[in-house]
């Protein structure tokens, strides 16, 4: 539940900027705020520069597979 409510924000946050009349480009170019990107205690990667950890398509891609579909049941 951790990885998906990350990507939940994520999306929040990529929802804002992309309803703006001044957004032009796509949405895994959105940039993820700083502020939820410290959530996660990220310290680098090697495979991956800090601006493509920084786009939405990044944590699309990494957690992802966290996310669960609208039709799935939560586990108890």
């Amino acid at each position: 539940m951790y990885w998906e409510t990350h990507l939940q924000n994520c999306i929040d946050e990529a929802a804002e900027i992309a309803v703006l009349p001044s957004f032009d480009g796509g949405l895994g170019e959105i940039e993820i705020p700083d502020t939820i990107i410290k959530c996660i205690v990220y310290k680098g990667h090697r495979s991956h520069s800090t601006r493509d950890y920084s786009k939405l398509s990044y944590h699309c891609e990494q957690f992802g597979s966290y996310a669960r579909s609208a039709n799935s049941k939560a586990s108890p």
